[in-house]
């Protein structure tokens, strides 16, 4: 019973950190900020007693990144003469997140006296499936989403208005990016487990949270569909050394779990109309190509159209014109276009990080991804493959929306590597005795 309340405790505090909200009861502040303060707290005490932490040298490289990132914002802001301090304030924002996320491993140490990637992962998992079931709690049962709109504030009256799903913290782009990558590590640790001999039921049951979360997440935000694009490009990637056993357990399990599945979700379609529009919405574009349209939705015909907001200067290709947020909201010298929500009327990560600090400014934070990815692959050697799946996945949301998935490799740099995976197998001696 103890370990159940512990388990249950770190993965709470790791939906806090993941999703972070603020308490309609408190005065300031969110989750993540709390957590930040006493991770770094815990840092400067295991210090002081000498429990020096494994991850100094990597949270260097990065930090160090992550400077060279802030001063393309200082440099941007500086020569066109803006207020917009969004990401040249990148290097404190990093240090929030890494200090949120030593104290969340810090929690699952304690609570299991050892941190695996496995472990990590699967703590990602639960939480983005415990989003998913209450998200859809939020959206059938009013008594509590009106327990969670009274306690936390995750702007409710815009997603109201919108009419989209959200769980508690976990909404839009921020849930979409966390799913899509939930669904990555489900896919790695599902195929480890089945190439390790694994129990079949646990295969199945990680193929029915993959389903899940697929359709679910969806509902909730669709860039979901763009982390099971890449689970599923990993799983057949799986095969280029042929078809093996584990495989059969793989591909069977999904199999059974989908022949379950579907004719229950067809049966919701067809009996229920709220389920029949969720249905719609997450999956519009096979309901667009199966009614004779493209494959499309509306949201990405928003997106094309976006990607056509391009610089048309060479100083803002090179060092961007110093605007993030919307200027008009908050800088009464800005005589530019005026756009309804982003500056220069486009969402597009890749265009929002060039008009802010133009290619230097891209570069650079494209070097921060890269450096995370390799500290953890040199971190985690067993793998690396997990590292460069959510690497890919980094550069394929910056596609569609500017967020960075930081907070999901801060909880992998700031762990304690003490797996019993990580132990080194010593070799043979050879006996000399005569």
């Amino acid at each position: 019973m103890k370990q159940l309340l512990s388990v249950i405790l770190v993965g709470a505090l790791c939906s806090l950190y993941l999703f972070p909200i603020t308490f309609t009861f408190l005065p300031v502040g969110n989750t993540k900020i709390y957590m930040a303060v006493l991770g770094l707290l815990l840092f400067a005490l295991n210090r002081i007693t000498n429990r020096k932490p494994e991850t100094n040298r990597s949270m260097l490289y990065v930090s160090l990144a992550a400077l060279a990132v802030s001063l393309a914002g200082v440099f941007s802001v500086f020569l066109n003469e803006t207020y917009d301090y969004t990401y040249a304030q990148y290097l404190i924002l990093m240090w929030v997140w890494a200090g949120a996320a030593y104290f969340v491993m810090q929690c699952m140490k304690k609570a299991h006296g050892h941190i695996t990637v496995e472990l990590i992962a699967l703590y990602v998992i639960g939480v983005c499936v415990a989003q998913c079931g209450f998200a859809l709690l939020n959206e059938f049962v009013p008594a509590f989403k009106n327990v969670v709109d009274a306690l936390v504030e995750q702007q409710t009256d815009l997603l109201n208005d919108v009419d989209r799903m959200y769980g508690i913290g976990a909404s839009l782009d921020t849930a979409g990016s966390r799913f899509a990558c939930a669904l990555i590590m489900l896919a790695y640790v599902m195929v480890r487990h089945a190439k390790n001999g694994g129990r079949v039921l646990v295969t199945l049951f990680y193929a029915l949270l993959f389903v899940f979360l697929v359709v679910v997440g969806n509902m909730v935000a669709r860039t979901t569909s763009a982390g099971a694009v890449i689970a599923l490009a990993y799983l057949l990637f799986t095969l280029k050394d042929g078809f093996q056993a584990y495989h059969r357990q793989v591909f069977l399990s999904f199999a059974g779990i989908l022949l379950l599945t579907v004719p229950f979700g067809m049966y919701l379609y067809a009996t229920s109309p709220e389920m029949s529009e969720l249905f719609m919405f997450a999956f519009e574009a096979f309901f667009n190509a199966a009614e004779g349209g493209g494959f499309e939705t509306h949201s990405t015909t928003e997106l094309l159209d976006m990607w056509t907001h391009i610089p048309e200067h060479l100083k803002t290709w090179i060092i961007g014109d110093g605007y993030f947020l919307r200027p008009q909201s908050y800088d009464p010298y800005y005589v530019g276009e005026h756009h309804m929500y982003y500056y220069m009327g486009t969402d597009v990560g890749y265009l929002r990080f060039i008009f802010y600090f133009g290619l230097v400014g891209l570069l650079a934070f494209i070097y921060f991804m890269v450096c995370c990815t390799r500290e953890c692959c040199r971190k985690y050697g067993r793998d690396k493959v997990l590292f460069v799946l959510l690497l890919m996945m980094n550069m394929v949301l910056w596609a569609k929306v500017s967020t960075d998935l930081f907070v999901i490799f801060a909880l992998f740099l700031l762990a304690d590597k003490t797996g019993a995976d990580d132990v080194p197998v010593a070799l043979p001696q050879k006996n000399t005795a005569r």
